[in-house]
C-alpha cells in the first residue's frame, strides 16, 4: 500500500492516494490548538513508514515583520535535546565508549563525590538525585561552557539517594553531556555531529544560535501570567546543550525520529533499553533513558519527548505500531499536555482513515 502523489493546499500537504481528502480535519484541529494556546507560529510534519503524509505551517516566525513559518524555519528544541543526547549516548554505548552503569564520577573526576554513586543510567532516567532549576536559572542569559554550567549545582547535596525517586532534571543531562565530552576528549557538540547529525544528514540542527541564518531563525514569544503574548527575553542555553540547547527545523526532527524508529541509529537490545519504561521499587515509570513513554487518549502507545522553553513548545512523538512520527515545533510557550492531546487527535484522524 504505497503513498501517492502529494497534493498541496496553501501550506498543507497530504498524501491523497492512501488517505481520503481529510487534511481539512487536521488543519481544523491544528488551528484550534494554535488559537487555544495563543501560539504565534508553528510547524507540523507527520510521516508514516518514513513517508511524509501531512505537513502544516501556521502563523508567523516573526510577527512584527509578517514573516510566515515554513519548513525552513528553525526553532528552539528545548527538551527534545534530551532525545538527541540519548540517541548519541546509545551510539556510544553500542561502540563500547560509554557504559550506562558506570559512575559519573569515573567520567568526571572533578565532580565532587556525593553520599552515593550516581550512574549514567540514573541520570538518563532522572533518578540520579540531581536537582532541577531554582529561582531564575531557567532564564539565564550568560555565556557558559558545558563544563562551566555544572557550577550551578556542583556543590549541592543530592535531592535523594540515586535510584529511589524520579525527579525530572535538565541538570542531570548536563552531566551526561559533560561525561561524554570528558570520555571522548572531544567537545560534546562535535561528538553529536560525528555520531548523529552527519551520519543522518541532519543539515539544520544547530548548537549555536549564531550559526543559524537570520532568514530561517524564528523569533521567540512568551505568554505572560495574564495570557498576553510578547517577545521573549533572550536566554543563553549552550551550557545545557544536552538537556535543552539545540535548535532545528521541523523536517530534521522528523528525519531524526524516523531514523530512531527504523533502527538506523542503533539496533535492539540497546535501543530497547532506552525506550522501555524504567522501574523504581518495581513500579513502572513513564520514562526510559532520555525518552518519554506513554499511551494517548485513544490507547495508542507512543514514545518521544516534549519540550518547553523560553519561546518554545515542541514535541517529537513516535507511534511504533502505526510506524508514525510527529514533529511539532512552536515559537511560543504552551501547555504540553494540551498540545499532546491535540496531536493525538490529528493522529486519530489520519490513522482511522488509513485504509478507506
Amino acid at each position: 500500500m504505497g503513498i501517492g502523489i502529494l497534493f498541496s493546499n496553501s501550506n498543507r500537504v497530504f498524501a491523497q492516494k492512501q488517505y481520503p481528502v481529510i487534511f481539512k480535519e487536521q488543519h481544523r484541529i491544528l488551528k484550534k490548538l494554535k488559537r487555544k494556546e495563543k501560539l504565534v507560529g508553528l510547524a507540523l510534519q507527520i510521516s508514516i513508514a518514513d513517508s511524509l503524509v501531512y505537513q502544516d505551517y501556521l502563523g508567523y516566525a516573526n510577527k512584527a515583520e509578517k514573516q510566515k513559518v515554513d519548513s525552513t524555519t528553525v526553532f528552539r528544541l528545548a527538551s527534545i535535546s534530551k532525545a538527541i543526547t540519548a540517541a548519541t549516548l546509545a551510539v556510544l554505548v553500542n561502540e563500547g565508549i560509554m557504559e550506562l552503569d558506570k559512575s559519573v564520577h569515573e567520567y568526571i573526576p572533578y565532580f565532587p563525590k556525593k553520599n552515593y554513586p550516581i550512574l549514567i543510567r540514573q541520570l538518563a532516567f532522572h533518578t540520579g538525585g540531581i536537582r532541577s532549576y531554582r529561582g531564575n536559572e531557567f532564564m539565564l542569559n550568560e555565556s557558559r561552557s558545558i563544563r562551566e554550567g555544572i557550577n550551578l549545582f556542583i556543590n549541592d547535596s543530592l535531592e535523594y539517594q540515586p535510584g529511589t525517586k524520579f525527579l525530572y532534571s535538565t541538570f542531570g543531562f548536563n552531566l551526561i553531556s559533560l561525561a561524554i565530552q570528558e570520555e571522548t576528549k572531544t567537545p560534546f557538540e562535535e561528538i553529536v555531529q560525528q555520531k548523529l547529525i552527519k551520519p543522518l544528514a541532519l543539515e539544520h540542527v544547530y548548537h549555536n544560535i549564531s550559526d543559524i541564518p537570520n532568514a530561517n531563525l524564528t523569533s521567540f514569544y512568551q505568554k505572560t501570567k495574564s495570557k498576553k503574548v510578547r517577545e521573549a527575553k533572550p536566554v543563553e542555553n549552550f551550557y545545557k546543550l544536552g538537556g535543552g540547547g539545540f535548535y532545528a527545523n521541523v523536517s530534521d526532527i522528523l528525519s531524526f525520529g524516523n531514523s530512531w524508529r527504523n533502527n538506523s541509529i542503533v539496533l535492539n537490545p540497546i535501543k530497547k533499553q532506552f525506550v522501555s519504561k524504567q522501574r523504581i521499587d518495581d513500579k513502572a515509570i513513564s520514562y526510559g533513558l532520555g525518552w518519554e513513554i506513554g499511551t494517548d487518549q485513544f490507547n495508542r502507545p507512543y514514545y518521544g519527548h516534549s519540550g518547553g522553553g523560553v519561546g518554545a513548545s515542541t514535541y517529537l512523538l513516535i507511534y511504533p505500531n502505526e510506524e508514525l512520527v510527529i514533529s511539532f515545533l512552536a515559537n511560543t510557550n504552551c501547555n504540553s499536555l494540551i498540545t499532546r492531546e491535540y496531536l493525538a487527535l490529528i493522529v486519530q484522524s489520519i490513522v482511522s482513515n488509513r485504509d478507506i
